[in-house]
């Protein structure tokens, strides 16, 4: 049973973000007008919380491109390498882009992403959270070529099946993260 909700702040008004806070249970895209009369779809607060996690804990204000991040929400202003399609995230490339961290727990809310999540190529460090797990619909997840360290959930790891997915080539898996207490287990 994974617990993505405790101590986060789903529900609550991404950072930098002037628009009103939505009700905790909001499960649909909020419509906000535009600069026209025509109304625009803006991201479920639970990407805009993930994507403002992925940008705080990697360096963002160091990647190569990070174009109109943290201006408002991804979905109305045009993230460098976001991807939406009425108010969900579907698309996550930030590929060979200077991010240089760990992968937040909260990148489990982008359970929108239908298509590609590309962070490989990147300088991410520390274990893959066992919340990515939760990207089930996704078509690819690439993590290779990263400082990546530790066991692949097994959790993530049953993605596999019916996921794309490329994590372990130009990584440290398997081996213990640096200042990790606990063993590294033997190879059987």
């Amino acid at each position: 049973d994974m617990k993505i909700t405790t101590g986060n702040s789903l529900g609550t008004q991404c950072a930098g973000s002037d628009s009103p806070t939505p009700s905790p249970n909001t499960n649909a895209p909020t419509m906000t007008a535009g600069p026209s009369t025509t109304p625009t779809v803006t991201a479920l607060p639970s990407s805009c919380a993930a994507l403002h996690a992925l940008y705080e804990n990697t360096a963002g204000s160091s990647w190569t491109d990070n174009e109109n991040w943290m201006d408002d929400c991804p979905c109305t202003n045009g993230w460098y390498g976001v991807t939406c399609d009425d108010g969900d995230v579907v698309k996550l490339k930030l590929h060979d882009n200077n991010l240089d961290g760990f992968i937040p727990t909260q990148i489990g809310l982008l359970t929108g992403i239908t298509n590609e999540m590309k962070l490989n190529s990147n300088l991410l460090t520390g274990q893959i959270p066992t919340e990515l797990a939760l990207l089930e619909y996704a078509s690819k997840i690439q993590l290779q070529s990263n400082m990546l360290c530790g066991e692949i959930p097994d959790e993530v790891a049953t993605l596999a099946d019916d996921v794309d997915m490329k994590i372990t080539t130009g990584n440290s898996l398997g081996t213990q993260c640096a200042g990790s207490d606990s063993p590294t287990p033997s190879p059987n």
